[in-house]
Protein backbone atom coordinates (compact mmCIF):
# COMPACT_ATOMS: atom_id res chain seq x y z
CA UNK A 1 0.00 0.00 0.00
CA UNK A 2 1.19 3.52 -0.79
CA UNK A 3 0.98 6.22 1.87
CA UNK A 4 0.25 9.78 0.72
CA UNK A 5 0.60 12.61 3.23
CA UNK A 6 -0.85 15.78 1.71
CA UNK A 7 -3.20 18.46 3.03
CA UNK A 8 -4.67 19.33 -0.41
CA UNK A 9 -7.93 17.35 -0.89
CA UNK A 10 -7.95 17.97 -4.65
CA UNK A 11 -4.46 16.53 -5.02
CA UNK A 12 -5.34 13.52 -2.85
CA UNK A 13 -8.33 12.82 -5.12
CA UNK A 14 -6.16 13.19 -8.22
CA UNK A 15 -3.59 10.79 -6.76
CA UNK A 16 -6.30 8.22 -5.92
CA UNK A 17 -7.43 8.29 -9.57
CA UNK A 18 -4.09 8.45 -11.39
CA UNK A 19 -1.54 6.47 -9.39
CA UNK A 20 -1.88 2.80 -10.31
CA UNK A 21 1.03 1.27 -8.39
CA UNK A 22 -1.29 -0.16 -5.79
CA UNK A 23 -3.81 0.79 -3.16
CA UNK A 24 -3.28 4.32 -1.89
CA UNK A 25 -4.01 5.51 1.63
CA UNK A 26 -4.14 9.30 1.78
CA UNK A 27 -4.00 11.32 5.01
CA UNK A 28 -4.15 15.07 5.71
CA UNK A 29 -1.19 15.62 8.01
CA UNK A 30 1.75 14.19 9.90
CA UNK A 31 -0.30 13.34 13.00
CA UNK A 32 -2.63 11.06 11.04
CA UNK A 33 0.34 9.46 9.32
CA UNK A 34 2.08 8.87 12.67
CA UNK A 35 -1.00 7.04 13.96
CA UNK A 36 -0.95 4.73 10.93
CA UNK A 37 2.77 4.11 11.16
CA UNK A 38 2.70 3.27 14.88
CA UNK A 39 -0.31 1.00 14.31
CA UNK A 40 1.92 -1.30 12.26
CA UNK A 41 0.33 -0.67 8.86
CA UNK A 42 2.49 -1.91 5.97
CA UNK A 43 3.49 0.52 3.22
CA UNK A 44 5.59 -0.09 0.14
CA UNK A 45 6.15 3.63 -0.53
CA UNK A 46 5.47 7.00 1.13
CA UNK A 47 4.69 10.18 -0.80
CA UNK A 48 5.15 13.21 1.46
CA UNK A 49 4.21 16.79 0.68
CA UNK A 50 6.85 19.20 1.98
CA UNK A 51 4.36 21.99 2.72
CA UNK A 52 2.23 20.45 5.49
CA UNK A 53 0.43 22.24 8.31
CA UNK A 54 1.95 22.18 11.81
CA UNK A 55 4.86 19.81 11.04
CA UNK A 56 6.60 20.31 7.68
CA UNK A 57 7.38 17.45 5.32
CA UNK A 58 11.12 17.66 5.95
CA UNK A 59 10.62 16.72 9.59
CA UNK A 60 8.12 14.00 8.66
CA UNK A 61 10.72 12.47 6.31
CA UNK A 62 13.39 12.55 9.04
CA UNK A 63 11.11 10.88 11.59
CA UNK A 64 9.84 8.28 9.14
CA UNK A 65 13.39 7.32 8.15
CA UNK A 66 14.20 6.78 11.84
CA UNK A 67 11.27 4.42 12.39
CA UNK A 68 11.22 2.73 8.98
CA UNK A 69 14.65 3.15 7.39
CA UNK A 70 13.97 0.84 4.43
CA UNK A 71 10.68 2.48 3.41
CA UNK A 72 11.13 4.33 0.10
CA UNK A 73 10.13 7.99 0.44
CA UNK A 74 9.29 10.47 -2.31
CA UNK A 75 9.10 14.16 -1.40
CA UNK A 76 6.49 16.09 -3.39
CA UNK A 77 5.59 19.75 -3.66
CA UNK A 78 3.90 22.22 -5.94
CA UNK A 79 5.19 25.21 -3.98
CA UNK A 80 8.93 24.79 -3.58
CA UNK A 81 11.61 25.15 -6.25
CA UNK A 82 13.59 22.22 -7.55
CA UNK A 83 16.52 23.24 -5.27
CA UNK A 84 14.33 22.98 -2.17
CA UNK A 85 12.91 19.68 -3.38
CA UNK A 86 16.43 18.33 -3.88
CA UNK A 87 17.31 19.33 -0.31
CA UNK A 88 14.64 16.85 0.84
CA UNK A 89 17.08 14.13 -0.23
CA UNK A 90 19.49 15.37 2.43
CA UNK A 91 16.97 14.54 5.17
CA UNK A 92 16.15 11.09 3.75
CA UNK A 93 13.91 11.28 0.69
CA UNK A 94 14.87 8.75 -1.96
CA UNK A 95 13.43 10.86 -4.77
CA UNK A 96 11.57 14.13 -5.37
CA UNK A 97 8.66 15.00 -7.66
CA UNK A 98 6.88 18.25 -8.49
CA UNK A 99 3.13 18.57 -8.55
CA UNK A 100 0.93 18.06 -10.49
CA UNK A 101 1.16 14.37 -11.37
CA UNK A 102 2.93 14.11 -14.71
CA UNK A 103 4.14 11.43 -17.08
CA UNK A 104 7.43 10.95 -15.18
CA UNK A 105 5.67 10.05 -11.92
CA UNK A 106 5.03 6.38 -12.75
CA UNK A 107 8.57 5.59 -13.83
CA UNK A 108 10.04 7.36 -10.77
CA UNK A 109 7.63 5.67 -8.36
CA UNK A 110 8.26 2.25 -9.93
CA UNK A 111 12.01 2.73 -9.63
CA UNK A 112 11.88 3.99 -6.03
CA UNK A 113 9.54 1.24 -4.89
CA UNK A 114 11.94 -1.30 -6.34
CA UNK A 115 9.96 -2.38 -9.35
CA UNK A 116 11.90 -2.63 -12.57
CA UNK A 117 9.20 -4.44 -14.47
CA UNK A 118 9.07 -4.66 -18.23
CA UNK A 119 5.43 -4.92 -19.40
CA UNK A 120 4.54 -8.28 -20.85
CA UNK A 121 7.55 -10.14 -19.44
CA UNK A 122 6.04 -11.24 -16.10
CA UNK A 123 9.24 -10.58 -14.18
CA UNK A 124 10.95 -7.70 -12.39
CA UNK A 125 13.72 -6.93 -9.93
CA UNK A 126 13.21 -6.08 -6.23
CA UNK A 127 15.18 -3.35 -4.44
CA UNK A 128 17.20 -6.08 -2.72
CA UNK A 129 18.29 -7.38 -6.13
CA UNK A 130 16.15 -10.52 -6.14
CA UNK A 131 14.79 -11.37 -9.58
CA UNK A 132 11.06 -11.96 -9.10
CA UNK A 133 8.31 -13.37 -11.26
CA UNK A 134 4.50 -13.47 -11.10
CA UNK A 135 4.30 -17.22 -11.66
CA UNK A 136 6.90 -19.98 -11.99
CA UNK A 137 9.97 -19.92 -14.22
CA UNK A 138 13.55 -21.13 -14.07
CA UNK A 139 15.79 -18.20 -13.09
CA UNK A 140 13.28 -16.01 -11.23
CA UNK A 141 11.90 -16.40 -7.70
CA UNK A 142 8.09 -16.46 -7.50
CA UNK A 143 6.45 -13.72 -5.40
CA UNK A 144 5.18 -15.00 -2.06
CA UNK A 145 1.60 -14.38 -0.86
CA UNK A 146 0.26 -13.19 -4.24
CA UNK A 147 -3.07 -11.40 -4.47
CA UNK A 148 -4.59 -10.38 -7.80
CA UNK A 149 -7.09 -7.54 -8.23
CA UNK A 150 -7.86 -6.93 -11.90
CA UNK A 151 -4.51 -6.20 -13.56
CA UNK A 152 -2.79 -5.50 -10.25
CA UNK A 153 -0.66 -8.08 -8.44
CA UNK A 154 0.34 -7.67 -4.82
CA UNK A 155 3.11 -9.93 -3.68
CA UNK A 156 5.94 -10.16 -1.19
CA UNK A 157 9.61 -10.64 -2.00
CA UNK A 158 10.63 -13.90 -0.27
CA UNK A 159 14.20 -12.62 0.11
CA UNK A 160 13.68 -9.28 1.91
CA UNK A 161 9.94 -9.27 2.68
CA UNK A 162 9.23 -6.03 0.75
CA UNK A 163 5.68 -5.87 -0.62
CA UNK A 164 5.31 -5.04 -4.31
CA UNK A 165 2.29 -3.80 -6.21
CA UNK A 166 2.72 -4.43 -9.92
CA UNK A 167 0.36 -3.55 -12.73
CA UNK A 168 0.76 -5.87 -15.69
Amino acid sequence: MLLLIDDDPDFRDQAQERLTLGPLLAVNDAKQAAQLITSGSEFSLALIDLDLPEIDGFRVIEELKKTRPTLPIVAISGVYSSHVLESAKLVGADEVLSKPIGAEWHSVLNRVSGVSHKKGTGHFRCRCGERLVFGRTGTFTPLARITRVGKLIRGQCPNCGLFHFVQY
